[in-house]
């Protein structure tokens, strides 16, 4: 029988009470046939068959689902009873009463028929659009992200957790309501200041907080920066090699992409375009992947050609 916090589910199980006392309620409502305790197994079968409730779940004890979805102890007792005779759950003295980690076979038959019959293909009216299509075919990220030489991942060990617990807890202790509902529509605005301050001095920026943006990575950054700033049809140069993240995000938004040769000094901008960039994306200090830096003179050629055609250099 598993004891362990790993298999529990991701939320607290105060919250997985809430919820799943939440769902039942809903489920409770719709099957109104037979006695109280024979709806309530059904429920929590559906609920498990459905993949609701995950196999290896702690389910909460009888008197307190009792309580959550407002029935007698002995009402969950039967139906945990009788879904324990049938085979889905486990129960030990202390440990407690989980979803089995095998379901019984007819009912995962069952189950599989239905993902394969409603399973969603390129014919099905249910298919993704086209530019949906297209993007899974994209490249995508590894689902290793951390280790040596792998780009984009900083050293971890590094990372200061004791200051950062510290500062954790006394922010805790302070009770202020605003944390707790929407932020500013740019992101906390402390953080911008910071980031301002910092950028003023790293990177001698003149800006202040109003001109900063928080945005979750550079997917979302580089999303809205090409909505706002080109069209549809547009075209966009960007180094080649250059991060496979950018271009499909650019992609996805319909833009022309125009892949650019990088030497030793950088991107080598074409000097007569016939149809000039909107956008030009480079990554001046370490270009991602081959490290080199971008020069003086190619830098100058960049600007020039952006206030030639009214561009602009991401």
């Amino acid at each position: 029988m598993p004891t362990d916090e790993s298999h529990f589910l991701t939320v607290g199980e105060s919250q997985l009470r809430s919820l799943l006392g939440d769902h039942l309620l809903q489920r409770l409502q719709q099957d109104t046939e037979g006695k109280l305790h024979q709806r309530l197994f059904r429920c929590l079968r559906g609920a498990i068959i459905d993949g609701v409730i995950q196999p290896k779940t702690r389910l909460p004890a009888s008197r307190d689902l009792a309580s959550e979805i407002h029935v007698s102890r002995n009402t969950v007792l039967s139906a945990y009873e009788q879904l324990q005779a049938e085979g889905y759950l486990e129960a030990r003295t202390g440990h407690g009463t989980w979803v089995a980690e095998k379901l019984p076979e007819s009912f995962l038959n069952t189950q599989n028929k239905k993902k394969v019959v409603s399973s969603p293909n390129i014919q099905s009216s249910y298919a993704l659009s086209q530019r949906g299509s297209n993007l899974l075919g994209y490249a995508a990220a590894s689902p290793h992200q951390w280790g040596a030489f792998v780009p984009g991942a900083p050293d971890v060990t590094e990372f200061p957790h004791h200051i950062f617990s510290r500062i954790q807890a006394r922010l805790s202790r302070e009770p202020d309501i605003n944390r707790l509902i929407y932020s500013n529509a740019g992101g906390c605005i402390e953080l911008r200041s910071a980031l301002a301050d910092y950028l003023r001095v790293a990177r001698s920026v003149q800006c202040d907080a109003d001109q900063i943006i928080i945005t979750e990575g550079i997917h979302q950054a580089i999303d809205l920066v090409s909505r706002a700033l080109s069209d549809m049809g547009d075209k966009v140069w960007i180094e080649d090699p250059a991060y496979w993240g950018m271009r499909n995000t650019l992609r996805i938004n319909g833009l022309d992409i125009q892949p650019m040769p990088v030497d030793a000094e950088g991107i080598i901008p074409e000097e007569n375009p016939a149809v000039p960039p909107k956008l030009i994306f480079v990554t001046p200090s370490h270009q991602y992947p081959l490290g080199s830096h971008l020069s003086l003179d190619r830098r100058r050629q960049l600007i020039q050609i952006a206030r030639q055609h009214n561009s602009w250099i991401v």
